[in-house]
């Protein structure tokens, strides 16, 4: 059934891509924790509207014996005021879609 979910993600994020190509990245990085001796992955996609940011990111965890699992979904919304400032808000959810936090910020650069 994950299989499925993660694969319909995946051909409407590309339809989305193609309809919108300028206004749309994908998004990703990868980790290794040297203590817990894991890797982690997290890969999606952003889309920008003037000064609004929305992004969706799955995020992926070395279990050392299946390999990597699905451990969650990050949905966030940026708002940038200036360059250099933004405020946020992200819902977190857990490996089956279930709400666990709602976080509020703001983030700035020099």
């Amino acid at each position: 059934m994950r299989n499925t979910m993660f694969g319909a993600i995946a051909a409407i994020s590309l339809s989305t891509a193609a309809a919108h190509a300028g206004d749309i990245a994908f998004i990703g990085k990868t980790e290794y924790a040297f203590e817990a001796e894991t890797f982690s992955l997290e890969g999606g996609a952003e889309y920008t509207i003037d000064s609004f940011t929305f992004s969706g990111v799955a995020m992926f965890e070395d279990t050392k014996t299946t390999g990597f699992d699905f451990t969650g979904l990050e949905l966030v919304a940026d708002y940038a005021f200036t360059d250099s400032v933004s405020a946020y808000i992200r819902l977190e959810t857990d490996d089956e879609f279930t709400y666990t936090e709602t976080v509020v910020g703001a983030s700035f650069s020099f």
